[in-house]
């Protein structure tokens, strides 16, 4: 076997080498496959409803949601609650 054949083979099998190692890494790098959580499936996405859950209703004090603004009843006017703008805003009275 000649000098010059060999260099060519040692450099090819090299060239293999750092290609499938590339190849195993980069394949291995990604996110994994999703998988659908325990309760939950394609009709029910968000689970289904467990008293006490956290796909059950929820409470709070007076029936409201944490975390969302309590609404004055209509024809009832407080000026510290509703849906106006902020008094930073850029709408604010002068």
């Amino acid at each position: 076997m000649d000098e010059r054949v060999r260099n060519i083979a040692i450099i090819s099998a090299a060239v293999l080498v750092v290609v499938g190692l590339v190849f195993f890494l980069a394949s291995r790098a990604g996110p994994p496959a999703p998988t659908i959580p325990p309760g939950q499936d394609l009709k029910h996405p968000f689970g289904t409803a467990q008293a006490g859950g956290p796909g059950g209703p929820a409470g709070g004090p007076g029936g409201a949601q944490p975390g969302r603004p309590v609404v004055p009843s209509a024809g009832t006017v407080d000026p510290r609650v509703g849906f106006g703008p902020s008094a930073g805003g850029p709408f604010r009275k002068r």
